[in-house]
């Protein structure tokens, strides 16, 4: 921990090394508010770029899809039969 290393009459001002770790962290230097609005900002605006997938990506989700279903009726008649 830091506060014993801290200067004497800085040490006084606090009643406990937890009260001045509760202090200090409840204020914010400029730099880290000016990081708390960025990410604010960038939270609020809306997304509005698209993404555009490659044709062999679609074909590819368009072919895992086909096989999910594939093996999905299979099952369903797997079961049936078993039934």
């Amino acid at each position: 921990m830091i506060f014993p290393h801290l200067p004497q009459e800085v040490q006084q001002e606090f009643k406990s090394p937890i009260e001045a770790v509760r202090t200090k962290s409840g204020h914010h230097t400029e730099s880290s508010m000016r990081r708390l609005r960025q990410g604010m900002d960038r939270v609020r605006r809306e997304r509005t770029e698209k993404i555009e997938f490659s044709t062999d990506h679609r074909t590819h989700l368009s072919e895992a899809a086909s096989q999910r279903w594939r093996r999905s009726r299979e099952a369903n008649k797997a079961a049936q039969a078993k039934g």
